[in-house]
């Protein structure tokens, strides 16, 4: 009987135990905003949270941020919250905060018992202000923005609507399923992630081990190594890749590419496009040519191949040990389409974009 007893307080104590090491949070808030100018600048710098950033037709900003901490020791987590701080800089023409982690001596010895914290920001700020955003460890949301933005973050995400300036960058590595619905022009520079673009205008891409992926842009130059660039309809495309996979649904106009390792795919080459120019080593190469497009063309290979279901009219043809040579039309031999393709240690194909789709 007095071994059932002492079972059952020890069953007791040990719950009552558990039950004060459980897990428990604790936050605080702070506010903050000011009147501004319409095109003032919003620069925010945060870390393991998540900005907010929403436009609208008033000339204020309105900060709120909401930072939790929860583990399970009280007084850990007490400490914790008056660790974070916010610094702020407000006047009409700048405003400015910065997240503040106090990282002493003991920060990582308390974090490895399971002291866990995030910082939210929600931002309301003049649709033309300019924002110089950063936040790593969360992601950044953006409904609509006017002026011009500098948006960095890394092992987070992106989500973000419009950016209807011009001038726009984008750096980010180690993100991924980030979403634009669209951004009119700018640089995005990119490693070890994946993004994928509505529409957009004239864009500069650098992006390294990156699946990238537009789905409608006027213009897009590019310096891509290891990944995957797919592109649905686009007008003007240049740029350079090694082990590459790009993908071209539709192209309207002009392409200029240079690649090592890796392959080229173009579903269909418009009836409107201009001039192509290939340059390629061990690389793959197919191409959908509308049948109505008329083109003159160049192709110089070694150790390559060439293979087509087109009926090429060959003006020139030369085959010397590896190499080989083609010049001739498609349909019309005084047209001033042209497409110049140099291969190396790779395979062209040519191939009737209706049939072949």
């Amino acid at each position: 009987m007095k071994s059932t007893k002492f079972k059952f307080l020890n069953l007791f104590l040990l719950f009552v135990s558990i039950t004060l090491h459980a897990a428990q949070t604790k936050s605080k808030e702070i506010h903050k905003e000011i009147v501004v100018n319409p095109n003032a600048i919003i620069e925010i710098d945060n870390q393991f949270g998540d900005l907010n950033i929403s436009s609208w037709n008033e000339n204020r900003v309105v900060i709120d941020i909401l930072i939790t901490v929860n583990g399970s020791n009280p007084k850990r987590i007490e400490e914790k919250l008056e660790e974070i701080t916010v610094d702020f800089e407000l006047s009409p023409d700048r405003v400015f905060a910065k997240t503040e982690i106090d990282e002493g001596w003991g920060f990582k010895w308390f974090n490895s018992s399971n002291v866990k914290y995030q910082i939210d920001y929600q931002i309301k700020l003049p649709r033309s202000s300019s924002v110089d955003l950063k936040n790593d460890f969360g992601t950044i949301l953006i409904n609509e923005l006017e002026g011009p933005a500098k948006i960095s973050c890394d092992y987070g995400k992106l989500l973000i609507g419009d950016l209807l300036n011009e001038q726009n960058f984008l750096s980010f590595d180690f993100t991924s399923n980030s979403t634009i619905d669209f951004i009119k022009g700018g640089e995005i520079q990119a490693d070890y992630s994946g993004f994928e673009v509505e529409e957009a205008g004239r864009i500069q891409l650098k992006a390294d081990f990156t699946n990238s992926k537009f789905n409608t842009i006027e213009s897009l130059s590019f310096n891509n190594d290891y990944g995957k660039l797919d592109v649905g309809r686009i007008n003007n495309l240049n740029g350079s890749g090694d082990f590459l996979t790009l993908r071209i649904d539709t192209l309207f106009k002009k392409l200029d590419l240079h690649q090592e390792y890796g392959s080229i795919r173009i579903d269909q080459i418009n009836t409107s496009a201009e001039n192509l120019m290939i340059d390629t080593e061990f690389t793959g190469i197919t191409l959908g040519v509308h049948p109505d497009w008329e083109f003159s063309y160049s192709i110089e290979l070694d150790f390559s191949n060439l293979k087509s279901n087109l009926p090429l009219q060959h003006l020139i043809q030369r085959e010397e040990s590896n190499k080989k040579f083609f010049e001739g039309f498609f349909k019309n031999e005084k047209s001033n389409h042209y497409l110049n393709i140099k291969s190396e240690f790779g395979s062209v194909k040519l191939q009737d974009a209706l049939i072949s789709n």
